[in-house]
Parts: C-alpha cells; structure tokens; sequence
C-alpha cells in the first residue's frame, strides 16, 4: 500500500458539539472525512451507529485527511505543521516543529501520540496533553506512520517499515519495550486497539487483497476477521467493542460496519466520489 504523505493528514477529532463549537458531543455518532463539499478541504460528517442521515458537524473544516483514532477532542497539524488542539474555536499549539501530523490521544486527553518527520524521516512521538515531555518512540531511519494509542494511554501500535516492508510494531508510552507484532512477507498496516486493550486489529494483504485482521497484544493467535474481495482499511472499535468501522478502497471509498468478528459487513455511506473514508466512534 502507497502511504500518504505527510501533507496528507490533519484533523484528528473526538468531542465536538454538534450545534457548533463546543467540546462535548451532544449525540455520539460515528464520523468520516467528506473531501467533495469544499474543493481542497475535507469536511468532517456524523451518521448514526448503524447508518442513516449523515448530519455535519460545524467548525471541522480540514485541508487534508486525518488519522482518526480514540479521541475526544479537536487536535488537527495546520498549515504550519504543528499538532493543535481547539476548543470552542480557538486553537492552541502543542508543539513547533513545522513536521508534526496525525495525532491520536487517549479518552483523558492526557497522552498524545503523533507522527513527526522533525528528525528528516516520519517517527512516532509521545507527549502529555499539554505538548509537554515530547519523546521520539519509534527511533528508526526507516518510516514510522500511522500510530494509535491505547485507551488506558500505556501503549502506542504503529506501522513500520524498518524491516523491509509494513509490519505492526507496539512500544510503550515512554518509548521503552519497542516489540515487533508481525512478521510476514505482506503488508501489515494501521493497527488500533480494542476498547478492552487485550486485542488489535490491523490491515494485511497477506491474502491478495487487504483485510481486517486480529491478534493478541503479543502478536500471536493472528486471526482473519473479513474475508470478502473488497480492499478494507483504516478499522477502528466502536466504544463497546462489539462492532468495527473501516473504509473500502475498491472503486468508490465508502465507510462500512461490521461486527466485530467480521460478519455481517453493512455500507454506512453511499457518496458518489472517492470521498469517505477515516471512519471512528465517538466515546
């Protein structure tokens, strides 16, 4: 799979008002990138758990797309290329790098995982809600994108190539115990963890095409969830775990829902351009 750049990512979301600036969620729902209503920005949409009127949600206007995982406010990377939190509109920076995308935070605000190519190449950071205690994770001369952080805040998943192609690699918060979790002649991408922390679920093409795959915190018991011809990216839990929201990449990108051993895949989205993708719930 041909990775975004990192000119590509922005808005990473989680509590937002639905009658406009705030920072809590008035009706949890699940929300996706729309990048057709503005050209060269990417609205931010909410549709109900099991599919229905997509409904905007104001004030979430991004240039580029977002890693959406476990988060509970706005943080975006703006055009300077810092992380940003905003709340009720206004936006304060966390960090000053200028090569700083994709952030991902736990359900307390208080740990915050991101990509960050300040070093000449895209690695995992740590820092606490604050910007505070900034800690390159992943430490590689290879690429390190796509990081997702435990709901308790312990542990970020990432995707790495430092072994010759994507495998799934898991490293504590403070940088320390790096583990690689897979190890295939495939790709093995954008893991996410389960709201109860004992499983993950990441994308492989191991198979031919690329499906949702499980596997333990220590990268045994790897079992496949989808199993259909349609390329499947980007799954993340709902809140009670029981259901798992991805986009497919054949043809037109939609956002699905399955459950979580991955029967009874159901389209939540029916756009008519290549558009919605980078689904999550929203806690």
């Amino acid at each position: 799979m041909t990775k975004p750049s990192p000119y590509l990512i922005a808005l990473v979301l989680v509590c937002v008002a639905c009658g406009g600036g705030g920072s809590s969620v008035t009706e949890p729902g699940l929300l996706y990138y729309n990048n057709t209503n503005v050209v060269g920005s990417s609205l931010i949409h909410r549709i109900p758990k099991d599919g229905g009127a997509v409904v905007d949600v104001p004030g979430t206007v991004a240039q580029f797309e977002s890693s959406m995982d476990q988060i509970y406010d706005i943080y975006s990377s703006d055009s300077s290329g810092n992380i940003v939190k905003i709340i009720n509109g206004v936006g304060t920076s966390l960090t000053s790098s200028t090569h700083d995308f994709r952030p991902c935070v736990d359900p307390g605000g208080d740990a915050i995982a991101f990509v960050s190519s300040r070093d000449g190449n895209n690695e995992i950071y740590t820092m606490s809600g604050t910007g505070s205690g900034q800690t390159n994770v992943s430490n590689s001369s290879a690429n390190d994108s796509f990081p997702a952080i435990s709901l308790d805040g312990t542990k970020v998943v990432f995707t790495s190539n430092r072994d010759g192609n994507d495998e799934v690699y898991m490293v504590n918060f403070n940088g320390l115990n790096l583990t690689r979790l897979t190890n295939n002649a495939a790709d093995d991408i954008t893991p996410a963890f389960s709201p109860d922390g004992t499983h993950i679920i990441f994308e492989s093409n191991r198979g031919g095409t690329y499906q949702i795959y499980q596997m333990d915190l220590t990268g045994a018991n790897v079992t496949q969830l989808t199993t259909d011809a349609t390329d499947k990216f980007h799954g993340s839990f709902d809140v009670d775990g029981l259901g798992i929201y991805y986009y497919t990449s054949n043809g037109i990108r939609q956002v699905w829902r399955c459950n979580a051993d991955g029967s009874n895949p159901v389209q939540l989205t029916n756009g008519t351009t290549d558009s919605d993708k980078l689904a999550t719930w929203v806690y």
